[in-house]
């Protein structure tokens, strides 16, 4: 079920597919330029900002050429170690995750409600940012495993005016009051991005296929490396794998790297999970950034931050 339709030309659609959504930063018509832009197979190296306002536009055919040429090699997360032998390893890692953040809570939460922010960096941040502002501020609403909530945003000038997804259907709120149901592609892709990023520990096991990835060091800790997608470890035009970093001591989540077959075969993303604190019995990262092999690795395409966390129990 195609749940979101994504602009162009690197917009991401975010899809059910058993059960778990793929996301990238959705582009959004050029808001920004681009220079010292290089094209090896397969990525893109790096992008950053110019004075030059018509550069991406001149640069643009040249990017959909060298996605169209690159379409033919897809992206393949995992390695040699990815046997089937490890899968109950793999997926017991994964529980063990899912509880150290909070599952047991997690089950008891009929709504919750996040104060949120969201900065956007550099030529193509500034491509992907859909909201007048930057850093944006929003009030998250949402139902777990629902595939909608609201999105009330806070900043200057954008204040008071509500993004809402309700059973596939997009509606806005103005500030005063008037609402309209219609389509609006950037609610329907960032409302559940946005919660699916929040609730990533409690819904990644809805995939079906779990194998390790090996053990890696990353700022001072060891990671088991877990690879979780369906119905087969290969890639597939349809299906994406994701690659979850578990500490081994605390088995809290310290990144995700991701493909994103929706918008490109070539293309992949990651998130750190940094900071986390325990809101009420939920554990969640309060900075997560977000980078992709479109841009020069240790460089963001946006930070999101959760402030706050309010939890309705039933």
């Amino acid at each position: 079920m195609n749940i979101l339709g994504a602009g162009p030309p690197f917009g991401i659609s975010v899809r059910a597919k058993g059960g778990i959504f793929t996301f990238l930063a959705h582009v959004n018509p050029i808001r920004a330029s681009v220079r010292n832009f290089t094209f090896p197979v397969g990525r893109f190296s790096f992008f950053e900002e110019t004075n030059d306002s018509n550069l991406m536009r001149y640069l643009f055919p040249f990017l959909l050429l060298a996605s169209s040429l690159s379409s033919c090699k897809i992206v393949d997360l995992s390695n040699s170690t990815a046997k089937e032998e490890t899968t109950l390893q793999a997926k017991t890692i994964l529980e063990q995750a899912q509880k150290a953040h909070g599952a047991d809570k997690w089950a008891q939460v009929t709504h919750y409600t996040v104060q949120f922010e969201d900065e956007f960096y550099g030529g193509l941040g500034g491509m992907i940012n859909p909201f007048k502002g930057n850093p944006v501020s929003i009030q998250l609403d949402y139902v777990p495993k629902q595939f909608g909530g609201e999105m009330t945003f806070q900043q200057e000038k954008m204040a008071g005016e509500v993004w809402g997804m309700k059973n596939g259907e997009t509606y806005i709120q103005k500030a005063d009051g008037t609402q309209k149901v219609k389509p609006h592609k950037d609610a329907q892709f960032w409302i559940p991005t946005y919660q699916y990023f929040i609730e990533f520990p409690a819904r990644i096991l809805e995939a079906n296929v779990f194998r390790m990835m090996g053990i890696e060091k990353m700022n001072g800790k060891t990671y088991d490396r877990v690879l979780a997608t369906w119905n087969q470890v290969e890639p597939q035009k349809e299906m994406d794998q994701y690659v979850i970093w578990v500490e081994q001591e605390t088995r809290l989540i310290g990144k995700v790297a991701y493909t994103i077959r929706e918008a490109n075969k070539f293309v992949s993303g990651y998130a750190m999970f940094e900071d986390i604190k325990d809101f009420d019995g939920v554990k969640l990262p309060t900075r997560m950034p977000v980078g992709s092999n479109l841009v020069k690795e240790g460089k963001w395409l946006h930070e999101m931050r959760i402030k706050e966390v309010k939890l309705q129990i039933r």
